[in-house]
């Protein structure tokens, strides 16, 4: 991919996750401000998929198809003994189970103590089959998870079908602890 450049930035400004008490769940980051009608932390921050038409003119020789990379990168503090994942999702909802996984970070030990992350995949897209395929790595702390297949092909992914479709990110802590905290500091396409 020469002359990468960034195509999209996240649609809106993400705020603090921190599950606290128990929760052990997959939180998608979310709004840090109210919108319209909706309250802070309503709506999620989503990496929009860009129209077929500028996919697949960015890249190719027939401008039939892309190759593109979508990257994530952030900070986390575990306030007690507990592990962190990182998961990047195809979709919109701001329920983790309503989107589709496609790379997500092996639980890394984040006990006490402050570290960063980042997650990336390169993918490749085509107006046709409109199927996503790729590969991925993520890293959290000093740990790096080595390049492999992405955990699940996208299919129906079309940009100009009238619905937003995109990506989204989620923290996941092993502990629940109020201290936990994690934060998206950058959510990028890159064609």
């Amino acid at each position: 991919m020469s002359n990468a450049s960034v195509i999209r930035q996240a649609n809106r400004k993400p705020r603090e996750l921190n599950q606290g008490g128990t929760g052990t769940a997959a939180i998608i980051f979310s709004n840090v401000d109210a919108e319209g009608s909706s309250a802070a932390g309503a709506l999620a921050v989503i990496l929009p998929l860009p129209a077929a038409g500028e996919l697949a003119a960015g890249s190719g020789l027939t401008g039939k198809s892309s190759q593109f990379k979508v990257r994530a990168w952030g900070r986390v503090t575990g306030g007690t003994t507990t592990n962190y994942t990182v998961t990047l999702y195809y979709g919109t909802s701001l329920t983790a189970a309503s989107n589709t996984v496609i790379e997500a970070s092996t639980a890394r030990a984040v006990n006490s103590e402050n570290e960063n992350w980042v997650i990336e995949v390169d993918l490749t897209w085509d107006e046709v089959s409109q199927k996503i395929n790729g590969r991925g790595w993520s890293q959290v702390g000093n740990l790096v998870d080595a390049v492999a297949v992405i955990d699940n092909q996208v299919t129906g992914a079309d940009g100009d079908g009238g619905t937003t479709q995109g990506f989204v990110v989620a923290g996941t802590f092993s502990a629940g602890n109020a201290s936990n905290t994690a934060h998206l500091d950058g959510f990028q396409l890159i064609l």
